[in-house]
């Protein structure tokens, strides 16, 4: 059984991949957030496969972007087809950005790949934990907070 900090300036709710990157950028500034996750483990599945190109410019000083870049497919044109009919075309290739396309990559490969950089940094997931209550930190109560584990 993990033992919770029982004040925390940050706490995350749920570890998916915007949950992740904060607490990444957070430890990287000093701050040592607190992050829980219902899940006894990450996802193995994916939810999503697009990185867009303003997600790479937020995650590049983490350091994340390059981890990425070689964990995907770079697609500058997108396109959806019915059979040989296209129905749309999405030219990304003239974004301004240093990284004009789109990023195909799963969602569990990005997960895996934030949470190694959280490892690496000192921090980490508790789990499976759940949020059942939060107090501010002046002592007024909205919530309390006081997570256990299951």
């Amino acid at each position: 059984m993990q033992t919770l900090k029982t004040n925390t300036e940050v706490l995350i709710r749920r570890r998916g991949p915007t949950g992740l990157a904060l607490a990444a950028e957070l430890t990287r500034r000093g701050i040592d957030p607190v992050i829980i996750d219902r899940q006894a483990a990450g996802a193995n599945t994916s939810r999503a496969c697009v990185v867009h190109a303003r997600t790479l410019e937020v995650l590049e000083p983490l350091g994340e972007s390059a981890d990425l870049l070689a964990l995907g497919v770079q697609v500058p044109i997108f396109r959806i087809r019915d059979r040989d009919r296209i129905l749309i075309t999405v030219d990304f290739s003239e974004i301004d950005s240093p990284y004009p396309f789109t990023l195909m990559c799963p969602q569990d490969r990005i997960e895996r790949s934030l949470l190694s950089r959280l490892q690496n940094a000192g921090g980490g997931v508790v789990r499976p934990c759940r949020l059942v209550a939060a107090a501010n930190r002046v002592g007024r109560s909205r919530r309390r907070l006081k997570s256990t584990e299951r």
